[in-house]
């Protein structure tokens, strides 16, 4: 996959908070089977099927132009950043994350956020590495800052690294291509088995949006998945994916709740009747099915899934 013209774009985001750089590499587009985050949203990723391996690096290691430090840590609750909205601060035992400011409702649209940089993966690491190193150094110093402050998981390069950065936070931004970006914001966004938001790219206002799928109480830490596909996995399997993919065990409620095996259970269940549900005739049987379902994901907290499928069964 050969990189063509590079496009620059000048981005802000809407409040003047900070003024961006958005480099775009052009290249020809295909799956984005080596994204790391998905879209919690896109339902077609709720499946018990066989995601591609992204380790594929391991065979194919690169050598960075550049090499960063290790990113500022920050005493608990300091707060970097507040709005209307939430807070960016950090938060014991999980680095930096998105705490609320205030009550926030349902369906209600938390962060609208354009990319700080986005590119196109490219299977071939080193070139993607010196592609990521060359937007990096024609970032503002308070670009750069911004970028180098993200977790890097460590998995694609022993030290820090553009390659590292981008790919332990970068979020798809449409579905069907590998164009992935860097949200200042969004990315700060810490992972929970049971969200309580989902995310999606807007092509119309070309940002990320990321809306609250129950009520979310002031204070309470905002969270998205990062891997849909294991949304219905079994505890075990979860923690193993992200391990291998962030190199962090999940200590999130849905993990570390005591009856783990009757939520594994749960999570089976609710995947399996929402498959017997699709393309069915109504039928007062299916009306029982979709209530039962309805009430394991509330049993679950879990509330990404579009529950308006399940109530017209």
């Amino acid at each position: 996959m050969g990189l063509t013209k590079a496009r620059v774009e000048e981005k802000t985001d809407g409040s003047g908070d900070y003024h961006q750089n958005v480099y775009h590499y052009n290249s020809i587009a295909k799956d984005n089977t080596n994204s790391i985050r998905n879209n919690d949203n896109d339902n077609e990723d709720f499946d018990d099927g066989v995601q591609p391996s992204r380790h594929s690096y391991q065979a194919s290691p690169f050598r960075p132009r550049i090499l960063f430090s290790p990113p500022p840590t920050f005493p608990d609750d300091h707060v970097l950043y507040s709005n209307y909205n939430y807070k960016i601060c950090s938060i014991k035992g999980k680095g930096l994350g998105m705490i609320a400011a205030r009550h926030i409702k349902r369906g209600e649209c938390i962060v609208a956020e354009a990319p700080l940089m986005s590119t196109i993966f490219d299977e071939n690491w080193q070139r993607l590495s010196n592609t990521l190193d060359g937007i990096v150094s024609r970032l503002s110093p308070k670009d750069q800052e911004i970028f180098l402050s993200m977790y890097d998981s460590g998995l694609y390069h022993p030290s820090r690294s553009s390659v590292g950065i981008m790919m332990t936070n970068a979020l798809p931004l449409r579905r069907g291509t590998n164009v992935s970006g860097i949200f200042p914001h969004i990315c700060k966004i810490n992972h929970s088995c049971s969200p309580n938001t989902h995310h999606t790219w807007n092509d119309r206002v070309n940002k990320e949006m990321v809306y609250a799928t129950r009520d979310i109480q002031q204070g309470e830490e905002i969270s998205i998945c990062y891997l849909s596909y294991t949304i219905f996995k079994p505890r075990d399997y979860r923690r193993a994916e992200f391990l291998s993919k962030f190199n962090f065990e999940c200590q999130c409620g849905a993990c570390t709740r005591h009856d783990v095996r009757e939520s594994d259970e749960r999570r089976l269940e609710i995947i399996l009747g929402r498959k017997y549900l699709e393309g069915k005739d109504s039928t007062l049987d299916d009306v029982d099915v979709a209530k039962s379902v309805l009430a394991m994901m509330d049993e679950e907290d879990l509330h990404m899934l579009d529950r308006s499928f399940f109530c017209s069964a």
